[in-house]
């Protein structure tokens, strides 16, 4: 399987301005030197905390925010480099589903138009088959053709995002960011978002980059998890990884399976759950930028930055001094327990 989105030392930053005359006076580190792929048809799920540069990331792949340094290749083309033009006919290959899906709509438009835009703005058919096309997308996502005439607002939540979905698929992309598309639905509309997505992806042969913060939806959707946190990321694994209990994790990435929601009130906890609030990204620590919060920080950790080397499971990557496959030997006495289910609660608790 081929690599479709190549992403190398990519980085972003937004200017802090202050003063009367509001001056630059410092910058926020949104993304930090990030590298990643993802193969064609793939499922990778982003995951983060709030304010990690998750979304950053994700609009900066599409270039809906410019990139101050690296690469971004899309099936070996350059996205950094290209003009307007050429990015927008390469923006038919890739689309965007956004995370709130009111405010992604035009109000003051119909569905029928919302959706008619993309066909006549790439002119993908003729002017009198657009209807027909977006009474067929209208299909796909599961509305009624009498949505063709209706305003955003006569729209429930998930309907909303169903019309969003739709006009990502109007142009027939291979490529696209979910931006936490499930994030603002109530609970029991997300489980027919994600099978909608899912089937999608299988029908149309698409490959997602799958943004959010919930694991479990990370576990059921997607193939590869990309952990991120302050603007870098921590972890690269599969998601047999992420759910086996005896892998080795990066400390950050144990923390926030720790912080999910149990699954029933009775469900021992084997972790512990992540402490602290995440760092200003105006200031971020020295060294590793978890060694604040880490529950396993030594004193080269403060002080050095670890590297993304492979990790001791498959095709896996961690940035961690205690981890991975040339690790340092660890004077941490719950590094070398076997399993999560042995470690138990620590005396500290």
């Amino acid at each position: 399987m081929s690599s479709l989105v190549e992403i190398n030392n990519l980085s972003v930053s937004y200017p802090v301005l202050g003063g009367i005359l509001g001056r630059r006076i410092g910058e926020i580190q949104a993304v930090n030197s990030v590298s990643f792929t993802i193969q064609k048809q793939e499922v990778v799920g982003l995951v983060g905390e709030s304010g990690c540069g998750k979304s950053t990331l994700g609009k900066a792949l599409l270039r809906l925010i410019e990139p101050n340094s690296g690469t971004i290749h899309f099936d070996g083309t350059s996205v950094c480099s290209i003009d307007r033009s050429s990015l927008r006919k390469l923006r038919k290959r890739m689309q965007m589903i956004f995370q709130d899906p009111f405010s992604s709509l035009n109000p003051r438009m119909k569905v029928g138009s919302i959706l008619s835009e993309p066909f006549v703005i790439h002119k993908l058919c003729a002017p009198n088959q657009i209807k027909t096309r977006v009474g067929e997308l209208l299909e796909i996502v599961g509305l009624r053709p009498e949505s063709y005439e209706k305003y955003p607002h006569e729209f429930s939540g998930g309907q909303r995002q169903r019309i969003g979905i739709a006009r990502a698929l109007a142009v027939k992309p291979d490529f696209i960011v979910a931006d936490e598309p499930v994030s603002a639905l109530d609970v029991s509309i997300q489980s027919q978002i994600l099978n909608l997505l899912k089937k999608l992806q299988t029908d149309f042969h698409l490959t997602y980059l799958f943004v959010s913060h919930d694991l479990n939806v990370i576990r059921y959707l997607c193939d590869r998890v990309v952990v991120m946190y302050l603007g870098k990321i921590m972890e690269v694994l599969n998601r047999d990884q992420l759910i086996d209990p005896h892998y080795k994790k990066h400390p950050y990435t144990e923390a926030l399976i720790a912080s999910a929601p149990r699954s029933h009130p009775d469900e021992i906890r084997t972790r512990k759950p992540l402490q602290g609030d995440i760092p200003s990204p105006q200031c971020p620590p020295s060294g590793c930028v978890f060694h604040t919060r880490c529950p396993e920080v030594q004193e080269l950790c403060k002080k050095t930055v670890p590297v993304l080397k492979p990790s001791k499971g498959p095709s896996g990557l961690v940035a961690c001094h205690y981890r991975g496959i040339d690790s340092l030997s660890s004077p941490n006495p719950w590094s070398d327990v076997p399993t999560d289910k042995d470690i138990g609660r620590r005396p500290s608790d």
